[in-house]
């Protein structure tokens, strides 16, 4: 399991652990998967966090793997195969005898010309894990496509790891009305009591589509974080610059598909955990175009998530580049050998020096705006189910100023803000997912009061935030204290009916403590 590095006053940071990077040699080719020269020097040579060792047919002698994991102090470790065909259950459980965390364990197995970005990519990685514990692990049968060893084949049953979300508390804004992963959990593995989010285990399916809607990034999938495929996104697309623009396919842990060498794999646990500011940041940081490689489960029609997510991508790069950039972003079946022809031979954009921003609020308007901004376009507007932005409209008669939608936004895209006796509700459409808690939870929705709009508007955004309502502030006479908003006494007073008109001017007096009646 991951340990926790603690700083002490006065003495330097403790390193982190080094990342183990084991090189596979076929049996009796020790150097059939070494690393050329140039790029071990390139990507390891000068970097102390990186453990480099060359097994003989590592991938293929899980026991021999065992003594190599326990020789080393590395938390966290990437195999670079010399076949698709390894014991995957015996290499995890092996890692686990050894003290290693299964879920820190990655085998990759690069194709010819990629090896340098595959293998950049994976220690970035491996590097953002921040390790897993106890109730994010649970065990499970192993699919039929695992490969196991012949000794194994006869010890029932085969187990495999799979990993089940938990909720970092310190970020979930579930007190304040996020119900996001709970609805969009397609098991229903997830719920809340008003406060806290909890996990059914044996529900839980680990296809980290709660990661994909979680605005706050409070959702903990060790192996597969929103942190961890950033890193790698980021390191595979920097280790591609100056090549012929990259095709990156992000692809399903079930998928069994057949992909052209020319591709960057980027395993999740399903596709759909993938929110749009993760396809269409891809793009904006350097590739040329997204593959999705998904299972049978994220490739079924009524998958609205993912489909409903690929129709807007593809909506979006139609508006900026014309009807060719549709197939910037494509849904690989099985059997893909889907090749595309860079549409002038270089990068329409260099991957950024910071690490993409794929997902929790601001990514999608983020991400938007930089892709429109490699389009050459200033202003854009599309309405669509699937948009991850939204517009919030407020008419100004209807609402009483209660501002109760700001309390129950859990983005912060809705927020008051108070100058002397004023009281001003704004609204910033980068942080708005139109998940459309403020309309619930207004009391006056019913009169239209407020309306949330999928849509998303580049303008809206480039403004920033911007004032929908002001009102003024009624304070008590006695302590000072704020009472309510004018527009919310006119509202109680209108309720109250015939003697609305003769008290309406006393219920701004006092606060409820000074009130006498």
């Amino acid at each position: 399991m991951a340990q926790q590095t603690i700083a002490k006053p006065g003495l330097p940071e403790a390193k982190p652990p080094p990342v183990l990077v084991v090189l596979c040699g076929g049996p009796g080719q020790s150097q059939n998967t070494g690393l050329p020269p140039e790029i071990e020097s390139r990507l390891f040579g000068l970097d102390e966090a990186v453990e480099l060792v060359e097994v003989e047919d590592a991938c293929h002698r899980p026991k021999q793997m065992r003594e190599v994991l326990r020789g080393t102090r590395a938390e966290r470790v990437v195999i670079v195969a010399c076949s698709k065909d390894y014991p995957e259950i015996e290499l995890h459980t092996e890692a686990r005898k050894a003290g290693i965390d299964p879920l820190g364990l990655q085998v990759v197995r690069p194709a010819a010309g990629r090896v340098e970005a595959v293998l950049a990519g994976a220690v970035a990685r491996a590097r953002a894990f921040a390790g897993s514990k106890p109730e994010n692990l649970k065990t499970k049968l192993a699919a039929s496509s695992q490969k196991v060893s012949r000794r194994s084949f006869f010890t029932l049953p085969p187990l495999s790891y799979a990993v089940v979300p938990t909720f970092d508390v310190r970020r979930c804004v579930a007190y304040e009305g996020c119900r996001a992963c709970v609805a969009a959990c397609p098991s229903g593995a997830i719920a809340s009591d008003g406060d806290l989010v909890t996990v059914d285990r044996s529900l839980c399916q680990s296809c980290g589509t709660c990661v994909a809607v979680c605005p706050e990034r409070a959702v903990e999938l060790p192996g597969s974080s929103a942190d961890e495929i950033e890193a790698e996104v980021t390191a595979l697309l920097d280790a591609a610059s100056g090549t012929t623009p990259p095709l990156v396919a992000f692809t399903c842990a079930d998928a069994e598909l057949s992909i052209a060498a020319d591709w960057l794999k980027v395993a999740v646990p399903c596709i759909s955990m993938l929110p749009v500011a993760a396809i269409l940041g891809t793009l904006a940081a350097g590739a040329d175009t997204v593959g999705l490689a998904g299972c049978d489960r994220s490739r079924r029609s009524d998958n609205e998530g993912i489909h409903g997510r690929l129709g807007y991508c593809r909506e979006l790069l139609t508006i900026l580049g014309g009807p060719g950039a549709a197939a910037r972003v494509t849904l690989l079946g099985p059997a893909s050998s889907h090749e595309v022809v860079p549409r002038n031979g270089r990068r329409e954009s260099s991957p950024s020096e910071a690490q993409a921003h794929l997902f929790g609020k601001g990514a999608a308007a983020e991400t938007v705006t930089r892709l429109a901004g490699l389009y050459g376009a200033s202003a854009m507007t599309t309405d669509h189910e699937s948009s991850p932005t939204g517009m919030v409209a407020l008419d100004r008669e209807a609402c009483s100023g209660c501002w109760t939608c700001a309390g129950s936004c859990p983005t912060g895209a809705l927020k008051t803000e108070v100058d002397d006796d004023e009281v001003s509700l704004t609204f910033d459409p980068s942080l708005c997912t139109a998940c459309g808690e403020c309309a619930r939870t207004c009391p006056e929705a019913e009169t239209g009061a407020i309306r949330v709009t999928s849509r998303t508007d580049l303008a809206a955004i480039a403004r920033g935030r911007t004032t929908l309502h002001t009102e003024v502030e009624r304070n008590c006479e006695s302590c000072g204290a704020p009472v309510a908003s004018a527009g919310m006494i006119r509202r109680l007073g209108e309720l109250l009916g015939e003697d609305g008109p003769a008290l309406t001017p006393r219920l701004g007096r006092f606060c409820a403590t000074c009130r006498v009646f």
